[in-house]
């Protein structure tokens, strides 16, 4: 079985967003299509897939500013992908993008500038900024949380509520969004904060809503929270480690995913290099560590699932290079599936199913 994945490529030589082709079974990869995009930190798609947007992060552009939104249409024939639109971005350093639920705005976090803005979308397409909030807030790490640092944002799995993980802060901020008013405001639970110190990164929701999970930068642990649908609020229940208990080395946590059928969740370790293992309770969402596998690669950056959900991917950013994993599916443990594939450092990874 062949399953085809976009991945983007950040740093080295080759910036841009490619088209890949992995056999499921031998672990032979096969690069189908290339666009060269100044550094192109994270993705994301459309829900058809018709389209995949690249934040645009390229440091001198005389002729549109240095920061952008920049969108692809995909040719699912030729595996081609042609530049239809283009948004100047108010914030610097965007570092994150997905589409909400309603398939009505594109998301975008600025880690830099500490803000986030809301793109309206037709058929895909960015048509303007609907909404732009600036944070404003630090926390008590010294080197990374003097100001606001907006690192992801997602909405629920209704589109009535976006949350922003904000890592400078230690918080993670809820909106309440309303898309018959066309109307954006801070929830009535207006945030929950995390262990000072703490840097939430990236989060992720349950299948079935109820729970909500956030990955922790600089502590290197993940938060499970409950989650109320109808308010928009969470209740954090538990923090667990993504490392061992006696590792002293310096690293930090970046992406996190759960598995399709939410029976277990993996987290990414750069500088341990590594790939934390979690069964999930399914009643009340709990996490228990099942097995911490090395990455095979330095600064495992992004995961993504592949293969209806048989194989878990690794970008190693800093390592250049991915790495398939087939999973058990009754311990949710990883094996390692052919080589290490070279590529110029990958960031983000999503399967293309067009």
């Amino acid at each position: 079985m062949k399953t085809r994945l976009l991945i983007s490529s950040f740093s080295g030589d080759e910036t841009g967003i490619s088209i890949f082709e992995l056999d499921s079974e031998t672990g032979e990869w096969n690069r189908l299509s290339y666009k060269p995009v100044p550094e192109p930190f994270y993705i994301a798609t459309y829900k058809s897939q018709s389209h995949v947007y690249s934040i645009y992060n390229f440091s001198v552009d005389e002729a549109h500013g240095s920061h952008m939104l920049k969108t692809f249409s995909i040719d699912s024939a030729s595996n081609e992908l042609t530049e239809v639109d283009a948004q100047i971005s108010k914030g610097e350093g965007g570092c994150y993008l997905s589409v909400d639920a309603n398939e009505k705005f594109i998301l975008q976090a600025n880690y830099v500038s500490g803000n986030f803005e809301l793109f309206s979308l037709v058929d895909g397409v960015p048509q303007s900024r609907a909404f732009f909030e600036q944070h404003e807030g630090s926390s008590v790490n010294a080197e990374r949380q003097m100001e606001a640092h907006t690192h992801s944002i997602i909405s629920d799995p209704s589109g009535n509520f976006v949350f922003v993980a904000d890592l400078g802060m230690d918080k993670v901020m809820i909106y309440r969004l309303n898309h018959e008013e066309g109307t954006f405001a801070a929830n009535s639970q207006p945030f929950v904060e995390s262990t000072p110190g703490a840097g939430p990164r990236h989060m992720v929701f349950s299948q079935d809503g109820r729970h909500f999970y956030v990955v922790n930068e600089l502590l290197n642990t993940v938060s499970v929270y409950d989650f109320d649908a109808q308010q928009g609020e969470l209740t954090e229940k538990q923090t667990i480690p993504t490392i061992p208990d006696d590792y002293t080395g310096r690293t930090h946590t970046t992406d996190l995913r759960l598995r399709p059928d939410g029976k277990f969740l993996y987290a990414t370790n750069r500088g341990h290099d590594s790939i934390a293992i979690y069964s999930v309770e399914s009643n009340s969402g709990e996490l228990t560590l099942v097995d911490i596998q090395e990455s095979f690669g330095n600064g495992p950056q992004n995961l993504e699932f592949a293969a209806h959900g048989s194989l878990l991917l690794v970008a190693n950013m800093a390592g250049e290079n991915l790495q398939a994993f087939h999973m058990d599916p009754q311990s949710g443990k990883l094996e390692k599936l052919g080589d290490a594939f070279p590529v110029s450092g990958p960031s983000c990874i999503i399967e293309y199913l067009g």
